[in-house]
């Protein structure tokens, strides 16, 4: 397989509509307004959203252009949105050109990924290493998706074939604060210390460890919460326990 790679403003609309039309309206519609609710409810997320899923927000942003304005956003406003621009026109060429089974397969990566955490970064860093190797001259076989497992795609440019499979890695690994947890941790703890600057009490910084990793169970948000409004509002000055240790410092703005 080899296509054109130059993204032309004036095909966007079709290959836009190529694109969402893989998943579906309604999968793609779902998963910004759950991303639009978390963000609201929490201010903590707008970065992490941006980075980890910066494609499905900037389709929002698009999508949102195009029923106030009648038209699609151009040139794009933002790197993200530059990006999906990308994403969506190699994958409706993609698309085109699969066979009918590799395309159910392509729709189910797709509607999979606008339902999982990772979202469509890993199926977008794919779509990008195609775009490298066939602006390198390779014809790409798309393996996996026509005949299954084994390895991604087959390479091929005159007597040479690379097999090549792709990972798309998290940041995460490794770690025991994800930044996934840790952000929502930020929401449930957002509204003590908004309370903590209205009272205008100075700047105050605090250290707190945890005995273990951190997830995304309730009751263990809830008792962090609960530890570091009471170090906050003066309740306590620190705080070595089962659920963590907490360590404050004051200075002045």
């Amino acid at each position: 397989m080899r296509f054109e790679t130059t993204l032309d403003p004036s095909g966007l609309p079709n290959s836009i509509r190529q694109m969402v039309g893989i998943a579906g309206w309604q999968s793609w519609k779902r998963r910004v307004e759950s991303l639009r609710a978390v963000s609201g409810k929490n201010p903590a997320w707008d970065r992490y959203l941006i980075d980890r899923h910066g494609l499905e927000m900037a389709f929002g942003e698009i999508h949102h252009y195009l029923q106030t304005r009648g038209r699609y956003l151009w040139p794009p406003r933002t790197a993200e949105q530059y990006r999906f621009y990308s994403f969506a026109s190699v994958a409706a060429r993609v698309h085109h050109r699969l066979s009918e089974r590799a395309r159910r397969r392509f729709t189910g990566a797709m509607r999979n990924a606008l339902k999982k955490e990772f979202g469509l970064a890993p199926l977008a860093f794919e779509m990008k290493i195609v775009t490298h190797l066939i602006n390198r001259g390779f014809d790409v076989d798309f393996h996996d998706l026509e005949s299954g497992g084994g390895f991604d795609f087959l390479a091929s440019r005159q007597d040479t074939q690379v097999e090549v499979e792709c990972k798309h890695i998290s940041a995460d690994i490794g770690r025991q604060i994800h930044r996934r947890k840790l952000h929502d941790l930020g929401g449930t703890v957002y509204p003590e210390i908004a309370r903590a600057i209205d009272q205008g009490c100075g700047g105050r910084f605090l250290q707190v460890t945890l005995p273990g990793r951190l997830t995304s169970d309730k009751e263990q948000q809830s008792a962090l919460s609960q530890r570091i409004a009471s170090v906050l509002s003066g309740g306590a000055k620190d705080v070595n326990d089962e659920v963590c240790r907490i360590s404050a410092q004051t200075f002045d703005l």
